[in-house]
């Protein structure tokens, strides 16, 4: 079998042949989630232990499905993939490397490809991060700011004329 699917995880392989595995698990029973350990956006709460035996050299593609996973997709965000080698994370401050920002997103499923031999064993998980506005759009919220002030601060009617008599 070149691919398994479990709570909110699916991992596919190219190909393998005997003797090549790739294992994963984690002991999250309900996920969530968290900005700990992360350096921008949010993380999945759930953490994959992965284990790569028999020194595998197809490509692999990690697929983290929300709906699977028991959370409500997000729009609008781009995902990295978080990797640490030890899990440090679970007792103390210990930020996670971002291993891609290559995703490729159909519905609620965020995938990532990876070249055979670069998914060294470890600790993988989702990031989310939220958009950041173009400085225009930024300079328009700014001044649309302005110009509500300035209405609100003229009253309902908006600027008054003086009458000449």
């Amino acid at each position: 079998m070149t691919s398994s699917t479990a709570n909110g995880l699916a991992m596919t392989a190219a190909s393998l042949t005997d003797n090549q595995w790739m294992l994963a698990g984690h002991k999250v029973a309900v996920n969530g989630l968290t900005t700990d350990d992360v350096t921008a956006g949010s993380r999945w709460q759930r953490v994959w232990y992965m284990d790569e035996t028999g020194s595998p050299t197809s490509s692999f593609t990690l697929t983290f499905d929300y709906s699977d996973s028991g959370l409500g997709a997000p729009t609008g965000r781009s995902f990295n993939l978080l990797y640490a080698a030890d899990n440090d994370f679970e007792t103390s401050v210990d930020n996670f490397t971002v291993l891609s920002t290559a995703f490729s997103q159909v519905g609620d499923q965020i995938s990532f490809t990876l070249g055979g031999g670069s998914l060294p064993d470890g600790y993988y998980t989702l990031a989310e991060i939220a958009p950041v506005p173009e400085p225009s759009v930024a300079i328009l919220m700014g001044v649309g700011g302005l110009l509500l002030r300035a209405r609100r601060s003229l009253g309902e009617g908006g600027w008054r004329r003086s009458r000449r008599k």
